[in-house]
């Protein structure tokens, strides 16, 4: 399975990538699986999984990058957004809670 579990779109203000170019070319390029994961919101996934979630060819993971207090860390499989600024161990902790996963795109 090839997944790509940190991805940008114009949600997160670094990026100028529209969701609907994100998904089709994760799928020109053969991805299983992606996360659209903005900066401190979820509004990218929200709005991939609102128009392209029911796809057989490739899953769409909810997830956002929080920026903690001492750096980013990615929220995956969560449906509520988690607040920026806090610890890590906060963030994890609220992220577990929601039955996600975190993944740390840029060591803290």
């Amino acid at each position: 399975m090839i997944i790509d579990p940190h991805i940008h779109s114009t949600y997160s203000g670094d990026s100028t990538a529209e969701v609907k170019d994100i998904v089709k070319h994760s799928r020109k390029i053969g991805l299983d699986a992606i996360a659209i994961a903005d900066h401190n919101t979820l509004k990218g996934s929200e709005v991939a999984l609102k128009g392209f979630g029911r796809m057989d060819d490739l899953v769409i993971i909810p997830a956002m990058e929080v920026s903690t207090n001492k750096g980013h860390i990615v929220a995956l499989g969560i449906s509520e957004e988690i607040p920026k600024g806090i610890s890590p161990e906060e963030t994890i902790e609220l992220i577990r809670a929601q039955g996600g996963l975190q993944s740390l795109p840029i060591p803290l």
